[in-house]
């Protein structure tokens, strides 16, 4: 079943005893199910169709449920260009409003305390440059602001007291923390230690990219360790790195290629964690977000990778022309044999023609060779006179004038 289940938001019916509702939206066929759940049993109750554009698919991709309960939202994120945030009656589920909002619509929340709607525009197919969130008034469907945080934002959550919304840039690291009164940016949390060099066992060099997620379990050590967010990130990336840069060099470039990067990873992530208690904090996550190799190393692996194929393009090349010389060779041959038959054949025939047309002559100037003699002497007239300007000096009781005045033949 080609689907793509985005999001699911539980509704509970209380004045229907155990029963809940969940809607889903199917990215690549355009449709939110509502699904009933009894406690035991889920049951697709209605589907509904959410597109605009009949011609296209316009993507499904945030969808969430206003505090009342009265109303669901859902992003269409395909637009020409932008996508529409769409509004819905959760007791007809019946469209009644629309917008249209930034590049790529996606993941959204609404505010207990303002009522806003926070919706960040993914920005998925566009330009690598930063986006933003789009801050719209469910109630009217008002677009108030857009705030511009980082590239591809992503995950748009709010705290649970409604005040903040957050959101992680995807293509830079970067978790941005939105004041859901001042509607400006708050703060920026680079999650991402510095790209590192590293040795692999077999002297391979590749350049790491890791990514560190966190949360702050006791706030009083935090502060007296690191004070500031900007001083923990600076020595948590350095522990960071030195993990990554102590396991990976204990492997070769094809296990980090190969199933053994969980093993990696694993390994690096509790190495990180045993200096987790030291600053109060909890490592939630850790990856690698790109591994390498450096521009020198690229720079030769593309040279003798451009070297083999342009080998093996010759190698083609060669057999290529040696199988055309064959076939050119072998064409030119059944050319000249089919030649020479054709040749043959038709020598043959006219040999055999002539034979038959000077037989049929024989035959008829046998039968009355007066006539023949005349029939010939008419057809010479003919071919000599047809065009009426020849002309012709010869002697008057020469044998061609024979028939030209007498039909007796005599001059």
């Amino acid at each position: 079943m080609n689907q793509k289940l985005l999001l699911l938001i539980l509704i509970p019916f209380f004045s229907l005893g155990q029963n809940y509702y969940a809607y889903v939206a199917s990215e690549s066929e355009d449709t939110v199910s509502l699904i009933k759940f009894d406690g035991k049993e889920a049951v697709e109750a209605e589907r509904i169709d959410v597109g605009f554009m009949f011609a296209e698919i316009e993507g499904p991709h945030g969808i969430t449920v206003d505090p009342s309960g009265d109303f669901w939202y859902i992003s269409l994120a395909h637009g020409n260009p932008f996508g529409t945030l769409v509004k819905y009656s959760t007791e007809t589920n019946q469209a009644v409003a629309r917008t249209t909002l930034g590049l790529f619509p996606a993941t959204m929340e609404i505010s207990t305390i303002t009522g806003f709607l926070y919706c960040v525009n993914f920005n998925l197919h566009g330009s690598m440059k930063p986006s933003n969130v789009s801050v719209v008034d469910p109630e009217t469907m008002t677009e108030i602001t857009k705030i511009t945080t980082g590239s591809m934002p992503h995950g748009s959550r709010l705290s649970p007291d409604g005040l903040f919304q957050y959101s992680v840039a995807m293509m830079s690291g970067e978790l941005f923390e939105i004041d859901a009164l001042d509607l400006k940016v708050s703060r920026v949390l680079n999650l991402d230690p510095a790209q590192e060099e590293v040795i692999l066992r077999d002297q391979k060099r590749i350049v790491v990219d890791s990514i560190v997620r966190y949360m702050i379990k006791d706030p009083l050590k935090f502060f007296q360790t690191t004070r500031t967010e900007l001083a923990l990130n600076d020595r948590l990336g350095r522990i960071v790195n030195s993990s990554v840069r102590g396991v990976i060099a204990q492997y070769q470039l094809n296990d980090l290629l190969s199933d053994d990067r969980e093993k990696i990873m694993a390994e690096i992530f509790e190495n990180v964690r045993e200096d987790q208690d030291n600053f109060g904090i909890e490592i939630v996550d850790l990856r690698l977000k790109r591994t390498e190799l450096t521009p020198e190393v690229q720079s030769n692996v593309f040279d003798r990778m451009r070297t083999e194929r342009e080998r093996e393009a010759n190698l083609l090349r060669a057999e290529g022309q040696e199988i055309s010389q064959k076939i050119k060779a072998t064409a030119d041959r059944q050319k000249i044999e089919i030649i020479a038959e054709a040749e043959k054949q038709s020598n043959i025939l006219k040999g055999e023609g002539e034979a038959a047309r000077n037989k049929i002559l024989n035959d008829a100037f046998a039968r009355d060779p007066e006539f023949f003699e005349f029939i010939r002497s008419m057809e010479a007239y003919s071919d000599t006179f047809k065009d009426g300007t020849t002309t012709m000096v010869i002697s008057p009781d020469s044998d061609f004038f024979e028939y030209f005045e007498n039909s007796e033949g005599s001059n």
